[in-house]
């Protein structure tokens, strides 16, 4: 279910911290319990070889690609269905991934997201990463951050240091099969 791709952080440890720096001490431990209201997870598997299409999750803007550039518009946008809004999602190894459009590949250019034609490389590869209520977020191996939609401002970034427990913040993405 979890793809054994990611670490996503299963195993519980209970920790005693000696606050005089001293070696010896103890923990003393008489039960510990864990809740998991969903043991198998909210992971839906990632869609290689499939065309999806994107959304911020807070704005509901639509990932598309217009005149050569990404762009994002309404989802009631005629683009919003059409094929300037599919990304066939491309495997490129330990749940990592690149996106491709008919005019290239979405690249992290320093923290701007752009096209790229050609082979995928590092720039046009990101770490495919389900939160744990189910958004997706996509971490760029170039600037180890997310990539995030600022429908506000109109910017498509790869500067977000990650998602934030209010989920109110702009790298949490939609998916769905195109």
């Amino acid at each position: 279910r979890f793809q054994l791709k990611t670490f996503q952080g299963v195993r519980y440890s209970l920790f005693h911290y000696n606050a005089n720096g001293a070696p010896g001490g103890y923990a003393d431990f008489d039960r510990i319990v864990i809740d998991e209201p969903r043991a198998r997870g909210l992971l839906t598997p990632i869609p290689y070889k499939k065309a999806i299409t994107l959304s911020d999750t807070n704005s509901g803007q639509v990932l598309v690609v217009k005149d050569g550039a990404v762009n994002t518009v309404p989802a009631s946008h005629p683009l919003a269905s059409s094929a300037a809004a599919r990304f066939l999602v491309v495997n490129r190894g330990q749940g990592r991934v690149a996106l491709q459009t008919p005019s290239g590949f979405l690249s992290a250019t320093g923290t701007e997201i752009g096209l790229r034609a050609g082979k995928p490389a590092e720039a046009e590869t990101f770490q495919w990463i389900e939160t744990i209520s189910g958004e997706l977020t996509l971490l760029s191996l170039t600037t180890h951050r997310y990539l995030s939609i600022y429908s506000e401002r109109g910017l498509i970034t790869v500067d977000h240091p990650g998602p934030q427990r209010n989920r109110k913040d702009s790298c949490r993405l939609q998916w769905r099969i195109a």
